[in-house]
């Protein structure tokens, strides 16, 4: 958008572009968003490329329909059900579950897409270059400096956006089960099978758009290799997101939450179970003297802060004390959470972040984190959209 041609002159460029948002945007087309389109939209529409007012394309906010299709297959127990006085698979403060079953418990609260991507397919959508300068363009042609290798990853940022919300289009709109994602290439290339070899069938039930009344769109018709490329950075190898501390349970037991690639049950054994082995009761306890305590609880800290950071990842970040601004930790673990990297601790040195790790974490975390994550630039950029004031 910085770098359109001219719309006051109306030259063959700038109508070239009006005629192309009008084929994007024609009726007989489906636009899939996460998230509200117009919203979107609204900030480029003083381009003069289209109007708000006429896009007359099916519109289906995938976001929306994510909530509703996750929420039906990760249902509330009994016992949160008793909690409400009406019975649904919506999302509430008092619900029960853990947050590795339902991590969004008001209804107000969002989905993100990369959290979407984690909990459905057990994979890491890199989304590190949200912040990034996209001002400068992506086009070689526009004679703009970006370095080469930094251009190539906002390409792939942005490719990959548009396929993660492309491939939680097959599970939603047609109603895959968990069974069904965990087997999703071979779910999908039967879809794709069928709807060759059959008419589709017509729903009972009409979806409706987000702009108007419109029948379900039938199956994507495209390439089943694109949908093998490589979505993500990293894999989690089949293990769950660890949780945060603000995420953590306190319940006896976690049972049965299916994730892709995973099914586990965790048993903490009953109080009494433990408290009644005939050795623990048996036991003399000797009391320590206040210094003898004092010891002990700094060695046992010395051993804990040296395990928070047996893996560690090593990053500069700015941090200005001559002005008084720079980022805090409290900054970098928002950041931190919102790219969905998990860690064991965060300390700040000066201008040396260090960020305490798992080791199966360690190399996927240095390749999210690139050389100007952190840097002056992404300083105000985070403050400008945070609306933190500066000091």
């Amino acid at each position: 958008m910085n770098h359109l041609p001219d719309k006051t002159n109306k030259t063959d460029k700038f109508n070239e572009l009006v005629k192309l948002m009008k084929t994007i945007f024609k009726s007989t087309n489906t636009i899939y968003a996460w998230g509200r389109l117009r919203a979107e939209l609204e900030p480029f529409s003083h381009s003069g490329l289209f109007q708000l007012s006429d896009i007359p394309a099916k519109v289906f906010n995938v976001q929306r329909r994510f909530r509703e299709w996750y929420n039906d297959r990760h249902p509330h127990t009994e016992e949160c059900q008793r909690q409400k006085t009406v019975h649904n698979n919506d999302d509430y403060d008092d619900c029960l579950r853990p947050r590795t079953h339902r991590p969004y418990k008001e209804a107000n609260d969002q989905w993100g897409l990369q959290m979407a991507i984690a909990r459905t397919f057990g994979q890491y959508l890199d989304k590190s270059s949200t912040l990034a300068n996209w001002a400068v363009g992506l086009d070689t042609a526009l004679g703009t400096y970006m370095p080469p290798q930094k251009r190539e990853r906002l390409k792939t940022y942005a490719a990959y956006d548009c396929l993660a919300v492309e491939k939680l289009i097959y599970p939603i709109f047609h109603d895959w089960t968990l069974e069904q994602v965990r087997n999703y290439d071979q779910t999908f290339t039967d879809m794709v099978l069928h709807v060759q070899n059959e008419e589709p069938a017509v729903q009972d039930q009409q979806q409706q758009t987000d702009n108007q009344d419109e029948p379900s769109p039938q199956v994507l018709q495209q390439d089943h290799d694109s949908m093998n490329l490589d979505l993500v950075l990293h894999v989690q190898n089949e293990e769950p997101l660890e949780q945060t501390a603000e995420e953590e349970d306190n319940h006896h037991y976690v049972q049965g939450h299916q994730q892709p690639h995973l099914q586990s049950k965790i048993v903490i054994p009953p109080r009494l179970k433990i408290v009644n082995i005939p050795h623990l009761q048996s036991k003399v306890v000797k009391q320590r003297t206040q210094y003898e305590q004092k010891i002990k609880n700094r060695k046992g800290s010395h051993w804990s802060r040296r395990n928070r950071y047996r893996w560690e990842v090593i990053q500069q970040v700015f941090n200005d004390k001559t002005q008084g601004i720079g980022f805090s930790i409290t900054m970098v673990k928002q950041i931190l959470r919102s790219m969905g990297i998990r860690y064991t601790n965060i300390n700040m040195v000066g201008q040396t972040l260090f960020i305490g790790t798992k080791e199966a974490h360690q190399q996927w975390i240095r390749q999210a984190l690139d050389q100007d994550q952190f840097n002056e630039e992404h300083y105000h950029q985070f403050i400008n959209k945070n609306d933190h004031p500066e000091p």
